[in-house]
């Protein structure tokens, strides 16, 4: 209810620095959590939200989270290295208004200095995504939707690309 009303509604869920590495997550819904510096490698988070939630310097080691949403979330630093993020949601969030109308802007998903060292983003979406330098060295990002995404800054050494969607 927390992002639902706003913040107007409850409480943001706080797991600042918790170590959740190695358990069952999935499909829970951790939308609008903080949750930085925490640790999730080897977890099984296969269809979590983790709407607008702050991860900056989370841990995603080896972990599972094939058809995860984290859009509009912050992963500044976050690492993801040899995850299965196969067809992930990392896109821009449409903003509204309190009563639900439409302000017209977009708030991206935060991936600046990320690091997908050998992960699988096969079919992932990143549209409108802010990657700058993340690193995608030797990812699986064949299908990956990257438009609206600035590549200049990304690492992107020995990552497969094939059938990715680079514009719009």
């Amino acid at each position: 209810r927390w992002i639902e009303t706003s913040g107007a509604v409850g409480a943001r869920a706080d797991l600042t620095g918790c170590n959740l590495s190695r358990r069952k997550l999935a499909r829970l819904d951790l939308s609008g959590a903080r949750l930085v510096d925490t640790n999730f490698e080897k977890s099984n988070l296969d269809g979590t939200k983790f709407l607008l939630s702050v991860m900056t310097r989370a841990s995603f080691v080896g972990a599972s989270l094939v058809g995860c949403d984290m859009s509009g979330a912050e992963l500044i630093e976050a690492r993801f290295a040899r995850a299965d993020l196969r067809h992930a949601v990392f896109e821009a969030v449409d903003l509204k208004k309190p009563d639900g109308t439409p302000l017209g802007r977009k708030w991206p998903t935060n991936l600046a200095r990320a690091d997908f060292l050998q992960a699988d983003l096969s079919g992932a979406s990143m549209r409108g995504a802010a990657i700058e330098g993340a690193s995608f060295v030797g990812a699986n990002m064949s299908r990956t939707n990257l438009s609206g995404c600035d590549l200049d800054r990304a690492r992107l050494a020995g990552a497969r690309l094939a059938g990715a969607i680079l514009s719009e």
